[in-house]
């Protein structure tokens, strides 16, 4: 039921006109805020904010006049406004020196206990919230039975009053408002406090154009809000979920939000209905006009977050009001893509982010913990570390790395560098030899004899790597990129396999037959018989460098079979390729001149004749 504020005769909630006095009823669309009490149905309540002085010839009996002191402390100036909740009056304290609101709960409402607690609930919620856009809620007290609470004095005019004045806003002031109410509205739900009544008429703008949020009445903490399934706040601005009484949670606040800002940007109101019903029906199933339609000049990017906020589903809004205020213009641009549904460019990505370095404290911590936390890695390192657990380098294959270690050192020149330099070309070379041969003979097997013992035998020569013949300097990267590759299989051939199965086998005979198997495996895929054998013989080739003539045999007798397979290598001159194929001949006849040139060790040639004197 909904009672006459003239005559307090109780009507039906669609009723338009009093059955009593005849007086008519706002529409839902201008409906002030509802209420939902334990057990009935929800009043009409309205506190105007504007911060005008009323005349007191229209003070009510038992209000106050001006001049009045209250409490020994409020001396009252006039009466601000008053409606269904109770009146707000503007008074100084004489105490502190400073002017305030003084917002008295009616005895007809201070009788009812849950109204009484919902009043004391206002003070005790509002009082946690401290932020330049919340309007600051001081104390409670009660005069002869009468309860009050003071609040901040805003001297300025609340936002339904001036769009009623003026129309819609700029867009630089409407943008102005919209970032302050959402740092507002995000300050009270990092404090879990959701509002669930805001509108206009609950926001203040001062005489320096600062918004101020006020009247959280109806406010409640976000863990109580599943609890606290009613249909409390102003219908116009309340969210479908709210209508549909499933409670309210941040994403409500959100689109109460939105058509603030709506109105904020239009002038007016995003939905309008003759009842309650319609109200409901239209948010369930109607999409307001577009901003950009009602007026020109409109922001894209503002435009697709306000229409964000007012979806009716509440996971389609954005997902907080902080995103929302880091996705309105002059914020992050990398949120504001996000909250707009738009995917953000490289350059975009680049600009967003915080723009502010570490504190010195923060700094000086991490510099800190970085410092104390190498040398507690390094005074560990030698007891955990597995290559200084099991020193091989003096113990087992220390002469693997001779000639590597003098070519490291710069001894290009030493005849042992260039010795396993030219015996690893020869490996690689015969181990290519070797598997063409193996390769060809399979194919000639199976093309001549379709018996069983060949079915799924399909032996073919890999074709070289296109990358390779885009360009000498491609031509050239291949090459460094396979020496780097064998480099590191080497490595971790000689570190990870041979050494780990020696530490766990107890036998290097053992260790070294366990790893050329694990090897061939890894080479050759295991997806043929043919690939397995050529694994395996690539495997055994490797390690009888490795531990014959040492690392840089083995480096070089698996570059040589890498390239070989991997580049281009003909005879035809008239082949498309050829100029690369001569290109990384000349490279490998240079690595071999070289090698053979030292591996001398300055002996000649040809030995010189000898004749008897």
């Amino acid at each position: 039921m909904v009672q006459c504020p003239k005559c307090s005769a109780q009507n039906l909630p669609d009723s338009r006109f009093c059955s009593s006095c005849g007086l008519a009823f706002s529409t839902p669309s201008q409906m002030p805020t509802v209420e939902a009490p334990a057990a009935e149905t929800p009043r009409a309540a309205e506190t105007p904010h504007v911060a005008r002085i009323i005349s007191s010839d229209s003070i009510p009996a038992g209000g106050f006049t001006p001049g009045t002191i209250l409490a020994d402390r409020y001396r009252i100036i006039g009466l601000l406004g008053r409606g269904g909740m109770g009146e707000v009056y503007r008074a100084d304290d004489v105490k502190l020196g400073q002017p305030v609101a003084l917002k008295f709960l009616p005895p007809r409402l201070a009788e009812d206990p849950v109204r009484r607690e919902r009043f004391f609930a206002e003070v005790r919620i509002t009082r946690q919230l401290s932020h330049p856009n919340i309007c600051r809620v001081y104390d409670i007290g009660e005069i002869d039975g009468r309860h009050f609470l003071s609040m901040e004095f805003i001297d300025g005019e609340d936002l339904a009053s001036l769009l009623k004045r003026i129309g819609h806003l700029t867009n630089e002031k409407a943008l102005d408002i919209a970032r302050q109410l959402a740092a507002g509205i995000a300050a009270a739900h990092e404090r879990g406090v959701l509002h669930r009544d805001l509108k206009p008429a609950n926001i203040m703008l001062d005489g320096h154009g600062r918004v101020r949020i006020t009247d959280f009445g109806l406010a409640i903490a976000a863990e109580e809000a599943a609890d606290a399934a009613e249909i409390a706040g102003t219908p116009a601005y309340m969210a479908p979920e709210q209508l549909a009484g499933k409670g309210a949670t941040v994403r409500s606040d959100m689109y109460s939000l939105g058509l603030v800002l709506y109105e904020i940007y239009t002038g007016k109101k995003a939905f309008t209905a003759a009842t309650l019903a319609e109200m409901r029906e239209q948010k369930e199933t109607h999409t307001p006009r577009a901003i950009s339609e009602l007026r020109e000049g409109m922001d894209p990017v503002v435009e697709r977050l306000i229409r964000r906020c007012m979806e009716r589903d509440p996971t389609a809004r954005p997902a907080s009001v902080a995103q929302l205020a880091l996705a309105l213009p002059g914020g992050d641009p990398l949120a504001a893509a996000i909250a707009a549904g738009e995917t953000p460019s490289p350059e975009m990505v680049a600009a967003s982010g915080s723009k502010e370095g570490l504190r010195p404290a923060v700094a000086v911590s991490l510099l800190t913990f970085i410092i104390l936390g190498m040398i507690a890695i390094l005074a560990m390192n030698d007891w955990l570390s597995f290559d200084r657990r099991i020193p091989f380098e003096s113990r087992w294959w220390t002469q693997v790395l001779v000639s590597w270690t003098r070519l490291l050192s710069g001894e290009w020149t030493d005849s042992l560098v260039a010795r396993d330099m030219l015996i690893g070309v020869a490996l690689g070379v015969a181990l290519n030899v070797l598997t063409h041969s193996i390769f060809l003979c399979c194919a000639f097997l199976f093309q001549s004899f379709q018996s069983p013992l060949f079915v799924g035998l399909d032996p073919k020569i890999g074709f070289f790597n296109l990358q390779s013949v885009m360009g000498i300097r491609f031509t050239i990267n291949e090459l460094l990129y396979f020496m780097n590759q064998q480099i590191i299989l080497d490595l971790a051939l000689l570190i990870w396999v041979l050494v780990i199965l020696r530490f766990v086998l107890r036998s290097q005979k053992a260790a070294i037959v366990m790893s050329i198997l694990l090897v061939a495996l890894f080479a050759s895929g295991g997806s043929s018989p043919l690939d397995l054998i050529s694994g395996l013989i690539f495997s055994a080739t490797l390690f009888f460098a490795l531990m014959r003539f040492g690392f840089l045999a083995a480096l070089l007798c698996g570059f040589i079979n890498i390239v070989i397979g991997n580049l281009p290598m003909t005879l035809h001159a008239s082949a498309w390729y050829s100029g690369y194929g001569f290109l990384t001949l000349a490279v490998l006849a240079a690595i071999v001149l070289y090698a053979f040139r030292f591996s001398l060790g300055g002996r000649a040639l040809i030995a010189p004749s000898r004749f008897d004197d």
